[in-house]
């Protein structure tokens, strides 16, 4: 019997240490600054987000008062080589819906009539840096949280959840999941 040959204390120390390495194992990881190329591909992309307008987001440069908001990106749209065209299409749709309920489909001029935060990094302000974790990754695809760097003594709360594919060897954002509860190309509500 084992516990005649080890003993009762080398036993529950290796059951402790097992349990110990299995709860280590299916943890998530910490947030840290981007390491990955999925977690660098995203790095830069949301950082390219804040300038110039429609670089990554496609209602960026939406907004001429009296037009009706796209919802389908133009060929050879500039954010279409950091988006996937279901995430971009998700994005003006959403956009269009927005405008549709406060200002009845068209741009007022003066008005916010689309969506009240950036999509793409899921809030209104810019932060200067952002922090990673990949919960999901594979040779193609990759899931990745992003957050902001916390306040002293706060803890690191994820921002968004985002999905990137590996398309002709750059990796695109395919969805967004934000914190506070939009999504875009993304499964649920």
């Amino acid at each position: 019997m084992l516990t005649e040959t080890m003993g009762l204390g080398r036993v529950a120390f290796l059951a402790g240490a097992i349990a110990l390495a299995a709860g280590a194992a299916s943890a998530t990881p910490a947030f840290h600054p981007a390491q990955s190329p999925a977690e660098q591909a995203l790095a830069r992309i949301l950082k390219l987000d804040e300038n110039p307008p429609g670089a990554v987001d496609p209602v960026g440069a939406e907004g001429a008062s009296g037009r009706r908001p796209r919802t389908t990106p133009p060929p050879g749209a500039p954010y279409l080589k950091h988006l996937t065209t279901p995430l971009a299409t998700a994005i003006l749709a959403q956009e269009a819906r927005a405008v549709k309920a406060s200002c009845g489909g068209v741009y007022k001029s003066g008005e916010l009539c689309g969506l009240d935060a950036d999509p793409i990094i899921c809030a209104q302000d810019f932060p200067d840096s952002y922090l990673f974790r990949t919960v999901q990754s594979g040779p193609s695809l990759a899931v990745v949280e992003a957050a902001w760097p916390p306040d002293s003594g706060a803890q690191t709360t994820r921002s968004g959840s985002y999905r990137l594919a590996l398309s002709g060897g750059v990796w695109k954002i395919d969805g967004i999941a934000c914190a506070a509860g939009d999504r875009y190309n993304w499964p649920g509500r």
